[in-house]
């Protein structure tokens, strides 16, 4: 049986009749009815498909999505279609600062609103790849596709630090580089007049070719007030331990929990006041307890006890709100699908 025999006979103008036209093209497989299918996913090699397409309202907007983990642009690139192929209106567009991006891989439909582009360019000044900001909240990576626009996918793509040729140009001048979480801030401490950098991907994200570039290099680390933070500045002064001159750890005083650099400069932090801060910070120590980078321990309202403690627990009744159902404070309600729990 052709894996498009289920198909519901669709109109080819509407968008779910031009996705399925292109998967059709590209031998990937699309069963199902009713507007609702399985497919194989356009953007890897999809032997058992973990696609879904369904209209989100009849001969309206499409969501597409891969169980797999591809980006929702990964697939529209795959498919060669423009994003505003998914849409009836044909009147969404995407990839420049302050357009909108539909979310097509979740239920919601939710809009992503483009805040800001930074460029990564090499050493001649060539745009490499952006990394995104959205609002809400987020961020993706694109490249140049060579035609004026950008893919959404940056698989092929050198990963290089923020600021390449400003960053070596300082560290021959032998100034003083800050590794910062986040290309906000590196352009935050760059505005005072400084060098700075940080990795695209953020926390956890650092990676050794990066440390290759820092050798020599006179390094203050900046993490973010936070547990990720904290690991993220250990794990790169780590990583430079033996490459760079020297290594310091910088952790500013009065700083809030998840603040960083931008937070303490609009609080009134200076550019002197922050390179007199560098320069007291300790060279940081490779022995340090990674330990000491984690945030104090916060009372959680979980009680651990052993096993021989078990005997001298005091068990307190249970009590319902519904009796034999739902108790107070932490529950956990479960039930087949469509059985009711969303709208309980």
């Amino acid at each position: 049986m052709s894996a498009y025999a289920e198909l519901t006979p669709t109109p080819l103008r509407s968008p779910l009749g031009r996705i399925q036209a292109c998967l059709q093209g590209l031998g990937k497989s699309c069963v199902g009815r009713n507007g609702s299918f399985v497919i194989q996913c356009p953007a890897h090699d999809d032997h058992s498909p973990s696609g879904s397409l369904k209209e989100a309202t009849p001969g309206g907007d499409v969501l597409i999505y891969c169980h797999a983990g591809c980006s929702f642009d990964e697939i529209r690139n795959a498919l060669g279609l423009p994003m505003s192929a998914f849409f009836a209106d044909s009147g969404h567009s995407g990839g420049s600062e302050g357009s909108d991006l539909r979310e097509s891989g979740n239920d919601s439909g939710g809009v992503r609103r483009v805040a800001h582009a930074y460029s990564y360019r090499d050493l001649l000044g060539a745009e490499l790849f952006q990394v995104v900001r959205t609002e809400p909240k987020g961020f993706f990576q694109r490249a140049p596709d060579g035609r004026g626009g950008y893919i959404n996918s940056v698989r092929n793509t050198d990963k290089i630090l923020y600021g390449l040729p400003e960053l070596m140009a300082g560290i021959a001048a032998g100034k003083k580089v800050f590794v910062v979480e986040g290309e906000k801030d590196a352009d935050a401490v760059s505005a005072l007049g400084l060098i700075a950098t940080t990795n695209p991907g953020g926390a956890g994200k650092w990676s050794d070719h990066y440390s290759e570039t820092l050798a020599g290099a006179n390094v203050v680390v900046l993490g973010d007030n936070d547990v990720s933070g904290r690991r993220h500045a250990h794990a790169v002064a780590k990583a430079l331990d033996g490459k760079a001159a020297t290594v310091r750890v910088l952790t500013f005083p009065g700083l809030p929990e998840k603040g960083d650099v931008s937070d303490w400069l609009k609080a009134g932090g200076t550019a002197e006041q922050l390179v007199s801060l560098a320069a007291a910070a300790p060279v940081w120590d490779p022995s340090a307890d990674p330990a000491s980078f984690s945030a104090p321990t916060e009372n959680t309202g979980i009680q651990s006890i052993s096993a021989a403690g078990l005997y001298a627990l005091e068990i307190e009744p249970m009590t319902f709100i519904v009796e034999r159902f739902l108790t107070p404070g932490l529950a956990l309600l479960a039930g087949p699908p469509k059985s009711g729990k969303s709208f309980l």
